[in-house]
């Protein structure tokens, strides 16, 4: 089977995508910048996942995460281009020549059953969080949804999920993808009505596996809640770097950053009085790159010299 037209539907849509998002940023709630790196971030392998989000945190302050949304979509549209390369060198059409996107995109119920007949085609990684999409498939049409991927992210227990999985050891994990499988083909089989029940035995399966000590009903709460749960700590440890240590280059490059999410009356506003005060951009000294906004109040509370 020819994939060059689908590869090439994909690739034009990930740039369009890419286009779209960084031109609606500055429109986009705390809520919505949020979702969005949750749901790219779960596109990614875990080293990739580790460079992309260092230094982020859902606790930093609006403007912080907006800056880094603005950066981190192009960084991710490389890599989702980057794995799309790779995965149409991949010969079949099972689940290891998927994208992360298209797995992402695809219901529970399609993967286990391609699953079963690969039993090795998901990554470590690629299998937790199959595992943990399991645990909120309440319904037979949920384990049906091809929305369901999307609407985990929601969730910090879906996070928590997937690290909880991680400390179990590669033979275990193995072992509990084992014992899963039998039982998704079971759901495959049943009448929808029975179909419930062994969804419920499948998910108790892997709350056991990672001694889940609270109801499974509870996976549903808090969403969009900060993750890591326990922000205090969080917010602390991540606290904005120490400007000072940036070179010049560095600190025009990032209020150029800062200015492109600018709205027009935003830059008028909050520029102007640096504009009037400097004939160019770079003849503007290193204190007020620091702190433009800051700068530009100093210099109207001392009036015109």
């Amino acid at each position: 089977m020819d994939k060059g037209p689908r590869v090439e539907q994909m690739r034009r849509y990930i740039h369009s995508r890419e286009k779209e998002l960084l031109s609606t940023i500055t429109e986009m709630t705390e809520d919505q910048l949020r979702w969005t790196v949750r749901v790219f971030a779960d596109c990614l392998d875990e080293t990739s996942r580790t460079l992309c989000l260092e230094g982020y945190s859902e606790y930093h302050p609006f403007e912080r995460i907006q800056a880094f949304v603005a950066s981190f979509i192009p960084q991710y549209t490389q890599l989702a281009l980057a794995d799309l390369d790779v995965k149409t060198q991949v010969e079949g059409s099972g689940l290891s020549a998927l994208t992360e996107e298209e797995l992402q995109n695809m219901s529970c119920a399609e993967k286990w059953y391609l699953l079963a007949s690969d039993e090795e085609a998901l990554t470590p990684a690629q299998l937790r969080r199959e595992m943990a999409r399991l645990l909120f498939c309440r319904s037979y049409d949920l384990y049906c949804d091809l929305t369901l991927s999307m609407a985990a992210i929601e969730f910090p227990s879906y996070f928590e999920i997937q690290e909880s999985l991680a400390r179990l050891s590669p033979e275990d994990l193995r072992a509990l993808r084992n014992r899963l499988l039998p039982k998704t083909q079971e759901v495959d089989k049943a009448p929808p009505e029975a179909a419930d029940e062994i969804l419920l035995g499948i998910r108790e399966e892997i709350a056991r596996a990672i001694s889940l000590d609270r109801p499974l009903d509870s996976l549903f709460e808090g969403a969009m809640g900060r993750i890591p749960r326990g922000g205090d700590q969080v917010a602390e440890a991540t606290a904005a770097p120490d400007t000072p240590v940036m070179s010049r280059e560095e600190l025009q490059l990032s209020v150029k950053a800062l200015t492109d999410l600018m709205t027009v009356d935003e830059m008028r506003r909050e520029l102007s009085p640096l504009k009037d005060r400097y004939a160019s951009f770079y003849d503007i000294p290193e204190a007020d790159l620091h702190d433009p906004s800051g700068a530009s109040m100093r210099r109207s509370a001392a009036g015109p010299s």
